[in-house]
């Protein structure tokens, strides 16, 4: 679509191959980008992050609370939390 040297691939093969990825919530967690990452992946296929170390304590418990301000089925927020990261590494299950 921006290059004609690259393959062309349709709105929907895009989305197709965005589904395919994992996405954390990290540093932002917000209801707006939820909701955002909702029209590209799958629930099964979000987790939590926090971005530590990098960010310091005060910003994690700032996402924290944000995240636990986006209303959503607590099945939802388990798998995102919690359940959907021992999918990709069960070894921590």
């Amino acid at each position: 679509m921006i290059d004609a040297r690259m393959e062309q691939l349709s709105r929907q093969d895009v989305y197709s191959r965005l589904r395919r990825f994992w996405y954390d919530n990290a540093l932002s967690p917000a209801v707006e980008t939820m909701q955002c990452l909702a029209g590209v992946a799958a629930p099964t296929q979000i987790v939590f992050g926090s971005d530590w170390p990098f960010a310091n304590a005060r910003v994690i418990a700032e996402a924290v609370k944000a995240h636990e301000g986006v209303t959503m089925p607590q099945a939802q927020r388990n798998a995102i939390d919690r359940g959907n990261a021992f999918s990709l590494f069960p070894q921590f299950a």
